[in-house]
């Protein structure tokens, strides 16, 4: 058994200092970018099962991830 942790990419809150807790910021343009690259990254994996944050970051992050993968 495996366990795979990816972190959400860069959000606008990031970009412009804020501290966000539990504020729902979107992934910026950078951080779509991020994700894109750490999925590439993880193509030679197969994924079971996935679990997120119900936050919108978490959920596109993982959403983006798991776009090319059967789950």
């Amino acid at each position: 058994m495996r366990f795979i942790f990816v972190r959400h990419g860069k959000t606008h809150f990031n970009e412009i200092n804020l501290t966000q807790g539990w504020c729902d910021s979107p992934l910026s343009k950078v951080g779509i970018r991020q994700v894109e690259s750490i999925s590439k990254q993880l193509e030679q994996y197969q994924i079971d099962k996935a679990y997120t944050s119900p936050l919108g970051r978490a959920v596109q992050t993982s959403n983006i991830i798991l776009s090319k993968k059967e789950v």
